[in-house]
């Protein structure tokens, strides 16, 4: 028996994510999969917006399968559009970049402008067919498999600016869209319907592996012990808090007061049932949680002012 970790959700996170999971799960088996498909060169947004945005992005594909207008309309079946539009962004437009025909790119922007400043989301992924750090054979046999790999997510809301009440997290240019929850939800949907056998990404801060800890593993047991380790040692601090501390090196290993330096590593949403089998192996959860035991963090208070001081000098 694997001991308890520290990301279990509470009944509240529990409630809204099986919320969520069963609107959309309804939703996707009602949707036509030809509304994915639909004509490029329709209307890509609920108002008419210019004609070369329309052009630009005509005949592309976003993993081969969905248009811009099918992606436009998913959102909207979903319920995303209305989100976005409750925050203040309209005309939306999903736009498709046909540059690179392995990394696969899109944006939604606002505002009828296809500007840094107008942009609300970007995704870019691409497929692979193992993680460099462990190839699954032994669970998945000969069967061929293809991963998707998240190389980039942006979720922003360009129209609001940070607050002393909510700053920023590492990275972030604008506050966030609050419906991260629902874009990993599609994603998984998308993954399944391409018949993928997980997720992948490798979180560049802290933060980005703590909101889908409950969905995700690191593909490294001692890396996931450590990542828990961390979760649990740093439980009393806010999150923004918490992710500024791992990124400025004021986080230290309480055993030697070394400090932590953060590296995400590759981190697995399992799709096919059979990579979820190797998360809850023995083997898996016996080296991930000799890790956590072993790993004691400490948080400098100290440090992490002076080095948000000297940050915000620059």
């Amino acid at each position: 028996m694997s001991a308890a970790t520290p990301t279990a959700e509470s009944p509240a996170e529990h409630q809204r994510t099986h919320r969520i999971q069963k609107r959309f799960r309804q939703i996707a088996r009602q949707l036509d999969p030809s509304l994915l498909r639909a004509n490029a060169g329709g209307p890509l947004t609920s108002e008419d917006l210019m004609a070369d945005l329309v052009d630009k992005t005509a005949g592309e594909t976003f993993l081969d399968q969905y248009t811009a207008q099918g992606i436009y309309l998913a959102l909207e079946r979903y319920g995303l559009i209305g989100e976005l539009q409750k925050a203040g962004l309209e005309q939306l437009a999903v736009w498709l970049d046909p540059k690179d025909p392995f990394l696969h790119h899109l944006c939604i922007y606002h505002g009828g402008r296809m500007t840094r400043d107008s942009l609300v989301a970007e995704l870019r992924v691409h497929v692979t067919s193992r993680p460099a750090q462990y190839d699954f054979s032994a669970e998945l046999g000969d069967r061929s498999t293809r991963f998707l790999v998240v190389d980039w997510l942006v979720l922003q809301n360009p129209t609001r600016s940070f607050t002393p009440q909510r700053p920023p997290l590492p990275g972030q240019l604008h506050p966030g869209l609050s419906v991260g929850h629902q874009v990993l939800e599609l994603l998984v949907i998308m993954a399944e319907r391409l018949e993928m056998a997980g997720i992948l990404s490798v979180p560049m801060h802290y933060h980005n592996a703590y909101l889908f800890r409950h969905r995700s593993n690191f593909v490294s047991p001692e890396k996931e012990g450590r990542f828990l380790a961390l979760v649990r040692d740093l439980a009393g601090y806010p999150l923004v808090q918490a992710s500024w501390a791992a990124y400025l090196g004021c986080v230290l290993d309480s055993s030697g007061g070394v400090a932590l330096q953060w590296e995400g590593g590759e981190q697995i949403i399992s799709v096919d049932q059979r990579v979820a089998s190797y998360f809850t192996s023995e083997e898996y959860l016996t080296r991930r949680d000799l890790e956590m035991a072993s790993s004691h963090f400490v948080l400098d208070g100290a440090a992490l002012v002076q080095a948000l001081d000297r940050l915000m000098r620059r």
